[in-house]
């Protein structure tokens, strides 16, 4: 975590025009569209041509990080891997508008095009998860072969920036709304998490670059049916798996989650993503990893509508789905259809 993240005031939320003034844009029209690690707004240009301005925490992610980031963007879109976001240069000619808010702080902002589409459910697309697999097959294949830049730098996945302290949303165990009970089951379950990440191991095949939040609400289908991906602005260095588990993000005490699972892994597979059985050992384990992030998540963004509206229920039901997980209940391999039916893709 970065000292100088300015946690859960929201000022900065309002240096949109400073940021806009990278592109000569000061007086286009702006309307709010998300809050979450970053802001993002609809901005309308003096001819009626619509971007989308990402503007960024202070101290969240520094401008080598960013720019790595947009480096994978520019070869995604290039390579025709997925369809994705295209960014618009400053008057300088640059992809990234660093500059000093009133408030003093240094602040990048990035201007993307606006992406038509909806997202696959309102699309009528039903079993969106299935969608959600092809589409991570595609990045994890690109990420395997692309060549990255020797001065690219993301935030790695492991449990030192999973959990605690150097975790970028705190410590799960700030979170208010656990009960000493719920502490301790969490506790084990990191404890077990953390083993089992160490004993699955890094390597070429498992572990890459990484979308880390490739769910639903970042795919948009258009009329034509063109699949497109946004907020890359997570992507870091972790395992596939991992990846795969924050598909499942807040989905973790879902009846149905095993159901999801299915559709994911019918969709990955057929999209010519590789992943075993040993793989899908260690399945619950990140399941799990990314869950606890998100009990810390919920208190580090409180500020957010999704935090405020889930955050009781979702701890309650993390502390169960973790006490399953220590049992060794917890996504079981019996428990998902097309693994009880033993339907694997070699390496």
């Amino acid at each position: 975590m970065n000292d100088k993240e300015n946690d859960h005031g929201l000022d900065w939320m309002g240096y949109y025009r400073e940021a806009l003034a990278g592109w000569g844009l000061e007086t286009a029209n702006v309307r709010p569209l998300s809050l979450s690690e970053n802001a993002t707004y609809l901005v309308t240009t003096p001819q009626g041509e619509r971007r989308v301005l990402r503007l960024h925490r202070p101290g969240f992610r520094g401008e080598r990080c960013i720019r790595s980031e947009l480096a994978w963007l520019a070869d995604l879109g290039k390579t025709g891997a997925v369809h994705t976001m295209r960014t618009y240069p400053t008057a300088k000619g640059c992809d990234l508008h660093p500059f000093t808010n009133p408030a003093g702080q240094v602040q990048y902002s990035v201007l993307f095009d606006f992406l038509e589409g909806i997202e696959p459910v309102q699309a009528g697309l039903g079993d969106t998860m299935d969608l959600v697999g092809q589409v991570a097959a595609r990045l994890h294949e690109h990420s395997s072969r692309w060549q990255r830049p020797d001065w690219l730098k993301r935030l790695t996945w492991t449990p030192e920036r999973i959990f605690g302290e150097r975790c970028d949303y705190g410590d799960w165990r700030d979170t208010p709304e656990l009960t000493a009970e719920g502490r301790d089951i969490l506790e084990c379950a990191e404890a077990k998490v953390r083993a089992e990440m160490a004993e699955y191991g890094v390597n070429e095949r498992n572990f890459g670059l990484i979308h880390t939040d490739l769910r639903s609400s970042n795919l948009l289908v258009d009329a034509q049916g063109d699949i497109k991906v946004l907020d890359f602005d997570d992507c870091g260095l972790g395992w596939y798996l991992f990846d795969m588990a924050c598909s499942f993000s807040f989905e973790e005490g879902n009846l149905e989650l095993p159901d999801l699972v299915d559709a994911y892994l019918r969709g990955y597979w057929s999209a010519g993503g590789v992943l075993t059985r040993e793989d899908m050992q260690y399945l619950p384990c990140m399941v799990m990893a990314r869950a606890l992030q998100l009990v810390a998540w919920v208190e580090k963004r409180r500020e957010t509508d999704t935090a405020r509206r889930i955050r009781s229920s979702y701890v309650q039901s993390v502390v169960e789905a973790a006490r399953l997980y220590v049992e060794g209940l917890f996504l079981t391999e019996d428990a998902i259809p097309i693994l009880r039916r033993r339907e694997y893709v070699a390496a």
